[in-house]
């Protein structure tokens, strides 16, 4: 569709002016315009429009102005997870996307500024860092698509890499470094250096051992709780991905 605008010469304007409105329905049946300087090029903008509605790829002008921030602050909203998990998600997203993207419309960033982000991160930060801000980049970007804020999602580009997780041995610590922590604790957490020495434990994890959770008849012991942080306070809690069971004598 085209039509005169008001600055056609022959509604008296300026004949330097952009003279012609192209134009189309958007899914919702609204009309939706655009001013050009020659007759073909607002046809050809309006047809191309039209084409873009038919076939469900069309992307409203106005979405493509949200900024990252926002989509950001909705994907966190809409977050679900432990406690942690969480908490996890939005100390990267504050500390480390949002000073980057924050202010950026969604539509403007490309993989290859992508690809250059994570390249620095990875030169200042370890592998939990990249992996938490790759996840909260991932998911907001496929948000946006889904809402139709743009097409695709940057993050999906095979140019954009994924972190890569250096595993590095680590020596167990022999008998008498661990006699010498525990005696250094104050006796409530006296078994705990021994017991996580013995079952190899995450820290998180050997704080969160309970009694009950020792079968001493069947020789096992159920790691299935980890300390995290809620605000200031540390509290044991069931956690995704933690849940196995240690013979004793097996560390």
């Amino acid at each position: 569709m085209k039509k005169k605008t008001h600055r056609h010469p022959d509604n008296g304007g300026n004949k330097r002016a952009k003279r012609w409105l192209g134009s189309y329905d958007d899914p919702d049946g609204n009309e939706v315009s655009k001013a050009f300087r020659t007759r073909a090029a607002a046809d050809k903008w309006g047809k191309a429009r039209e084409a873009e509605v038919e076939r469900g790829e069309w992307i409203d002008p106005r979405a493509g102005k949200t900024l990252v921030r926002a989509e950001g602050q909705k994907w966190l909203r809409l977050r679900r997870g432990g406690y942690g998990t969480r908490a996890r998600y939005t100390s990267v997203w504050h500390n480390h996307v949002e000073p980057a993207f924050g202010e950026r419309p969604v539509k403007s960033i490309k993989p290859s500024e992508l690809a250059e982000y994570f390249q620095g991160l990875a030169l200042t930060h370890g592998y939990p860092t990249q992996q938490a801000a790759r996840i909260v980049l991932m998911g907001l970007f496929d948000q946006a698509a889904a809402d139709g804020a743009r097409r695709d999602n940057p993050m999906r580009s095979p140019i954009v890499p994924k972190p890569r997780k250096v595993e590095k041995e680590r020596p167990s610590w022999p008998v008498g470094r661990i006699w010498a922590v525990t005696q250094a604790c104050s006796e409530p957490y006296r078994t705990i250096p021994p017991v996580s020495a013995g079952l190899g434990t995450r820290p998180s994890e050997g704080f969160a051992l309970a009694i009950e959770d020792f079968d001493f008849d069947a020789g096992t012991v159920h790691i299935q709780r980890q300390v995290i942080r809620a605000g200031k306070l540390l509290v044991p809690a069931f956690a995704h991905g933690v849940g196995c069971v240690w013979r004793l004598g097996d560390g």
